[in-house]
């Protein structure tokens, strides 16, 4: 985070702001929504309402996501591998270029990241049904922070089924 404050100036890439201004202005036509995040856009609508440097709040939100998504790719990586591999795994990631510039530039990829990396977190070391039900919720709301990802809502739930009626009739 340090590292995207340091070295990028400003926000860059302000298609949510300048959108979410002419929203609450009541200047963005209804067509024009389809094309935002219906996760993303809506925080950078109120925060254009509620708070008087809005790219600020959101860029440091995406700061502590990627921080939160460092220690959570820590924790998940360790159930798996040595702790070396561990620490370069994460040390990659945290330097990652892609990752320092969603960082910064202000669209939803680091939030879907947080929600992925929570929900397989979730799911990998759940040990009941409300650990899986809040991993499907995070993994829900990943879904919808992109809407080309819609289509998996329907294929997930298919591909397990087909694969809990392969492994019933391997067992049988």
């Amino acid at each position: 985070g340090a590292i995207a404050l340091r070295h990028f100036p400003g926000a860059n890439f302000q298609k949510y702001q300048l959108a979410a201004r002419q929203y609450n202005e009541g200047k963005l036509e209804n067509e024009r929504l389809a094309d935002f995040s219906p996760l993303y856009f809506p925080l950078h609508a109120a925060l254009q309402i509620w708070l008087p440097r809005p790219e600020r709040a959101i860029l440091w939100l995406q700061v502590v996501l990627v921080a939160l998504c460092a220690g959570l790719l820590l924790h998940l990586l360790r159930g798996y591998f040595p702790l070396w591999v561990v620490l370069a795994g994460t040390t990659t990631f945290v330097l990652d270029r892609g990752i320092l510039v969603y960082e910064h530039i202000m669209e939803p990829e680091i939030l879907i990241l947080s929600f992925l990396l929570g929900s397989w977190l979730l799911c990998s070391r759940g040990k009941g049904r409300w650990h899986y039900l809040l991993g499907g919720f995070f993994f829900a709301l990943a879904l919808l922070c992109r809407l080309n990802f819609l289509l998996f809502i329907v294929l997930v739930p298919w591909q397990i089924r087909m694969l809990r009626k392969e492994r019933a009739e391997w067992i049988r």
